[in-house]
Order: structure tokens, then C-alpha cells, then sequence
């Protein structure tokens, strides 16, 4: 199936895609699912894909905890904080509550607000095809490996297989799982891409074909006008949510890092795959506003100022021996959401803008081998 001329009925996302968006459920990309509510479109999900990511908020909730608990003990050891103050905090952030709740009660108004059909393996399911798949070595099964650990996969793919025969729909799903492509290889109502943003502007498009004209109006923008117009208000954005990443490095001397400092210095548009088109997506629209999502790639210089010392046995006590200072250059992608206001008809002119997201950052970077002195002049 051609995803550039068939029209979709219905749209399903894989684990990965939620993963990719880092599990932020109420903004970002995923934040603009809640446009299938009411909508003709239906929005389903696998329960075994519910159930992943379920299990995956449940991580993320554990770790956020440990991470606040242990920054609030810091608090009151360093920042003279009372433990009265503490326990509001606590209250306010909702540490005190049951295991688990807290990420449940997210799933639960995400599936309320976007209005999502849980496809259950247990009624969809048919155990002959699945059993078939597993000894034909069909996808998502492989013949060699640990097959077993395909089995949530087949599940999810079988139950939604037959959930769009029997309701006579097609089936937009977005994964990064080749698994799934090739499931959908030889499906006529099945298509798999991996780009949540472009699944959007396809399922918008196909409604309104009008939207066209200004997406073209918005890449010409974004190509010709580098000093004005939405790249500076984009690269504006990105610069203040350039952040501080986690800082890797090999070494085998104990070390503290004294600064970081993070610099942005160029943001390229990202192209579709045959460099015809930039990756700027409708990802929601109504009479007076409009979403898109533009890819970027983001270049920037880290630099981090490095304290090594060695543990002195005889004063038992770690001693300072020497400091160095190392930059380099790193890159990463991310989506930008610009919110528009205005009668899109009228062109870009008579748009504004009424805000910008950027959704994801530089989360780590490794600094290579270190040393307290130049490598060059200690061998020379």
C-alpha cells in the first residue's frame, strides 16, 4: 500500500514511538493525538503496546522519585531546608503516593483525551495464525534467535490485523520496529512508517488538501529568509533550551567536573530521504490555528573543566593533581511544534505565531580519554 495515495481510516503507534517522544504523554507530539478524539479517524492501540508502556511509566515514575528524594535530601543537608518544608514538597509532588498510581492516572487521561480503542490480544488474537507465523518463521518471528521474545510483537500485530478487517479499515501504524514493516509487507490494509509527525500531516492532508499550499510557503520561509521569518524564532527557541548534558569520559584517574557550558552553532533543516522536501509536517489543524512540526538537527560545542586527584593513603584523603579543559562538537535531532494562528487560506503573511515547542535535547556527551597534562609533552 502507498502511503501517499491511500486514504486511512485508522491509526495505531508501536512502543518505540513513544519511547522516541520520551514518554511525554501530554506534550510534544504525542501531546496532538488528543485531535482523534471525536474524530473519524480512529486512534488504536494494542494492549500488549499499552502494557510496555505502561511498564515503562512505571520506571520512569521510580526514577524520578529516587531522583527528587535524593535531591531533597541534599536540600536539607546543604541548603539549611526544614523538614517540614521538605514533607510539602513532597505532598505537592505526590511522592507519598502508592507505587505506580501516579503514572496509571497519566495513561489513563491520555487514553481518555485521545479517545483510544484498546485492541485486547486475547479477543483478536486467532491462536492458528500465531502458531503458523511461529513455525513458517513469518514476521515478526525470525528463523534464528530467541523466537520467544517475538511473541508479544506477533500478538499485537495479529490483533490488529484482523481489529481492520473486521471494521473494514486502513491502517496507518507508525513504528521504528522493522519487525512491523515486515509484517506489513504484503498487508493492502496496512501501511508502517516511522515518522509519528509525517502520519499526522498525511492523515491532515488527506481531509484538506489546501494545507498544502502553505506547508510550501512555510519551506520556502524557512530556505530563503535564514535572518528573519520562523528560522530565527526556531533557532531563538532551540538556544534557550540548549541544556546541560550529561558529561561521559574515559579515564582512569577519579575526577569532578567543575563547569559545563553548552553552545549552540548551526541548525540545519532535515530533508526527506530523497532531498526533495524539508520534514516540515501539518500535525494539526482547524479554521484558526495549525500545528506544525519541523525536524532539525542541532550542532553544537560542549565544554567541561575537569578536576583529577588521586586518593593519598597516608592522610586518607583524595589530593588534587591538575585540572584540564576539553570541548567538542556534538549533534542531535530534534522536532520543533510552531503554533500558528489565522486563516492558513490567507497565506504564511497573515499568520503569527503563537508559540514554539521544542521537544527533545542533547542528554549526554562523551568527552573521549583524559588526562591532567598533555598526552604530546609527557611522551616527548
Amino acid at each position: 500500500m502507498d502511503e501517499t495515495n491511500k486514504h486511512y481510516s485508522a491509526l495505531t503507534i508501536d512502543t518505540s514511538i513513544f519511547e522516541k517522544n520520551g514518554l511525554k504523554l501530554n506534550k510534544g507530539l504525542l501531546a496532538q493525538l488528543h485531535q482523534f478524539k471525536d474524530n473519524p479517524i480512529n486512534l488504536i492501540l494494542s494492549d500488549i503496546v499499552y502494557r510496555e508502556l505502561k511498564s515503562h511509566l512505571d520506571k520512569k515514575e521510580k526514577e524520578t522519585k529516587s531522583k527528587i528524594e535524593s535531591a531533597l535530601n541534599d536540600a536539607s543537608d546543604y541548603l539549611n531546608c526544614c523538614i517540614d518544608d521538605m514533607e510539602k514538597i513532597k505532598s505537592l509532588i505526590k511522592l507519598n503516593y502508592e507505587a505506580e498510581s501516579i503514572s496509571k492516572l497519566i495513561l489513563e487521561e491520555f487514553i481518555r483525551k485521545c479517545g483510544i480503542e484498546l485492541v485486547k490480544g486475547e479477543e483478536y488474537c486467532e491462536m492458528k495464525s500465531l502458531i503458523d507465523m511461529y513455525f513458517q518463521n513469518l514476521a515478526p518471528f525470525k528463523e534464528s534467535g530467541n523466537k520467544k521474545n517475538e511473541f508479544p510483537d506477533a500478538i499485537a500485530l495479529l490483533s490488529l490485523q484482523y481489529w481492520v478487517e473486521e471494521n473494514n479499515k486502513n491502517l496507518l501504524a507508525v513504528s521504528m520496529d522493522n519487525d512491523w514493516k515486515n509484517f506489513a509487507q504484503d498487508k493492502d490494509n496496512i501501511e508502517v512508517i516511522d515518522d509519528l509527525a509525517k502520519a499526522m500531516d498525511i492523515l491532515n492532508k488527506q481531509t484538506n488538501e489546501a494545507l498544502d499550499s502553505i506547508i510550501h510557503e512555510i519551506e520556502v520561509d524557512l530556505s530563503e529568509n535564514k535572518s528573519d521569518g520562523i528560522f530565527q524564532k526556531i533557532y531563538a527557541a532551540i538556544k534557550d533550551n540548549i541544556s546541560i548534558p550529561e558529561i561521559h569520559a574515559d579515564t582512569v584517574l577519579n575526577y569532578s567536573i567543575d563547569s559545563v557550558s553548552t553552545y549552540l552553532e548551526e541548525i540545519d533543516i532535515l530533508k526527506e530521504e530523497d532531498e526533495r522536501k524539508l520534514k516540515v509536517y501539518v500535525v494539526d489543524s482547524n479554521s484558526d490555528t495549525i500545528t506544525i512540526s519541523i525536524a532539525c538537527k542541532v550542532f553544537c560545542s560542549v565544554e567541561a573543566t575537569f578536576n583529577f586527584s588521586l586518593w593519598d593513603s597516608i592522610d586518607e584523603e583524595y589530593v588534587s593533581i591538575g585540572n584540564t579543559t576539553r570541548e567538542v562538537g556534538t549533534s542531535y535531532v530534534t522536532n520543533v511544534l510552531v503554533y500558528l494562528h489565522g486563516n492558513y487560506l490567507d497565506g504564511l503573511q497573515n499568520m503569527e505565531i503563537n508559540d514554539i515547542e521544542v521537544n527533545g535535547a542533547l542528554r549526554e556527551v562523551d568527552m573521549g580519554e583524559l588526562f591532567p597534562f598533555d598526552p604530546e609533552e609527557y611522551y616527548e
